[in-house]
């Protein structure tokens, strides 16, 4: 037998068109020759002069900062095979800086990014909610940058709650996270309590407010056990802290 060896085909005339110039805009013969690369130069030709590989909007493109992912659009036409920047807001909220977009057969790409998040500057408010109630904080004595932080009374900002809330300074404006604040434990919120194998349920005397603790006897729990039982209270939820209890000695009685 002998071995046939094939000439390799050369590529279709197809994979040189782009796709801007499709088969029913350049109305010419099948993609098997150079008739249909004359009829694509007329295309393009056509395409250009009419400004159709240009980048207007709404074209747009990703642009990547701070590991978050954002789509930015050019503010005017940018002609073929140029380059041209825009401010990073409005696509980049809280940013300074400018982008460099290109655009290339109608395409637009990002060149190149040199935005940076914006802090806070003295004077800055804050306004943060917390049960329905909506506070407006005091104006900041000095600059902050981005990622900078206060702590607020949570009772300064609804008096029915206690703990801390924490204030973030973040492109430009502060949030607030009211994750540290609770509600009050109301007097008689019954737990149930175990220590040393022994079971039982107490109630607060009292109110506790949230982040704070009182204290009872462990006996409460049982009549074998002393020492001091807290109960922690956290957004309305007592947690017993038994580790203060202790199993009583008793006296065991001896006969002669």
């Amino acid at each position: 037998l002998k071995a046939h060896s094939r000439t390799p085909r050369a590529p279709s005339a197809c994979g040189l068109i782009p796709s801007a110039c499709s088969q029913s805009r350049m109305h010419g013969p099948p993609c098997n020759g150079l008739p249909l690369l004359f009829a694509a130069s007329v295309c393009l030709s056509s395409l250009a002069a009419a400004g159709a590989t240009d980048c207007a909007p709404p074209s747009s493109a990703e642009v990547v900062v701070a590991n978050r992912t954002y789509t930015v659009t050019p503010i005017s036409t940018i002609p073929d095979g140029q380059t041209a920047s825009t401010g990073c807001e409005p696509s980049v909220p809280g940013h300074d800086g400018k982008i460099l977009l290109s655009c290339s057969q109608g395409a637009l790409t990002v060149v190149s990014t040199t935005c940076v998040e914006r802090g806070c500057p003295a004077g800055a408010g804050a306004t943060v909610s917390l049960g329905g109630q909506s506070s407006m904080l005091p104006s900041v004595a000095g600059d902050f940058s981005p990622g900078d932080s206060y702590s607020v009374d949570c009772s300064e900002l609804n008096s029915q709650f206690a703990g801390q809330a924490v204030v973030t300074c973040r492109a430009g404006s502060f949030t607030g996270d009211t994750s540290g604040c609770g509600l009050p434990c109301p007097a008689g919120t019954a737990v149930a309590v175990t220590a040393h194998g022994l079971s039982g349920t107490v109630a607060s005397a009292e109110t506790v407010a949230s982040g704070s603790s009182a204290s009872m006897p462990c006996s409460s729990v049982s009549d074998k056990l002393g020492g001091t039982l807290q109960l922690l209270c956290s957004n309305q939820q007592l947690q017993p802290q038994a580790a203060g209890c202790g199993l009583l000695c008793l006296n065991a009685s001896t006969t002669s």
